[in-house]
């Protein structure tokens, strides 16, 4: 897959995007709640076993259809924009991610920019 688009980047530790992901969300999360705070926002969490199965269904298939798109123009090798693309975007930055740190990065990002987006910037 990426092996069809040679990198010769040099990969970003793991342990460096992870907290580089982690800061940006905390900030992005301090950001949200001190918006929320000024405008007198409600933050409400309406977690149930139904809205946490829909919501890891769509994960699931954006994840898919990502990574089946992802599959597609690795295999067409003429794609200039996309293998510069992962050259220079995706290999530095995921080439030292394990599963572990990838779904803390996904976790928090997802957790910092629903917050502040869906949670104080859309109402």
């Amino acid at each position: 897959m990426i092996r069809m688009c040679k990198s010769n980047e040099a990969a970003l530790p793991g342990s460096l995007v992870v907290w580089a992901a982690l800061i940006s969300e905390a900030l992005l999360t301090c950001a949200a709640l001190i918006w929320a705070a000024l405008r007198e926002i409600p933050l409400e969490l309406h977690l149930t076993t139904e809205t946490a199965v829909v919501g890891l269904g769509a994960a699931l298939l954006l994840a898919l259809v990502n990574y089946g798109l992802f599959l597609f123009l690795a295999r067409r090798r003429q794609n200039p924009v996309y293998c510069k693309f992962v050259r220079e975007v995706i290999v530095p930055i995921c080439a030292d991610l394990d599963i572990v740190r990838a779904a803390l990065v996904a976790l928090a990002s997802g957790i910092g920019e629903e917050l502040f987006f869906r949670g104080v910037l859309i109402p």
